[in-house]
């Protein structure tokens, strides 16, 4: 076996690799949304610039291919890593993901006295050391 082979051979691994992270990584963004392969291939038939202005008369027949295509595509390990990070991108992009985010909101917790009475101490602590430091 020659080094270039070798490599060769390393870079279909590294490849295989990505294809099967990102295979899982649209499976679980799916699972999360709780859509279907269909939902998906329906969402990204309608809102991709993949599929022209939908005008064409043969709707159905193009959805349908991509369903089988995008179905073929999350289990076979030769698919492209790109053509994979193309529909997360889009599943990351879609307002029903970004929707379903978790918003941070504030909650207030009062302090017992005994935080409040150290948090007290470290601060006047901190003003002597500021104090002194001037001098």
């Amino acid at each position: 076996m020659t080094l270039t082979s070798s490599l060769g051979t390393f870079g279909d691994n590294a490849q295989m690799l990505c294809t099967i992270e990102k295979q899982a990584e649209i499976k679980g963004l799916l699972q999360e949304l709780g859509w279907s392969q269909a939902k998906f291939c329906g969402e990204y038939f309608d809102l991709s610039d993949e599929f022209g202005d939908g005008f064409s008369g043969h709707e159905d027949e193009e959805l349908t291919r991509l369903q089988h295509r995008f179905k073929k595509e999350l289990t076979r390990q030769t698919t492209k890593p790109e053509r994979l990070q193309t529909y997360i991108d889009f599943i990351l992009a879609h307002d029903e993901y970004r929707g379903s985010l978790i918003k941070p909101r504030m909650v207030y917790k009062p302090y017992d006295k005994q935080t409040m009475a150290t948090i007290q101490k470290m601060s006047q602590a901190l003003t002597k050391l500021i104090e002194q430091g001037e001098d």
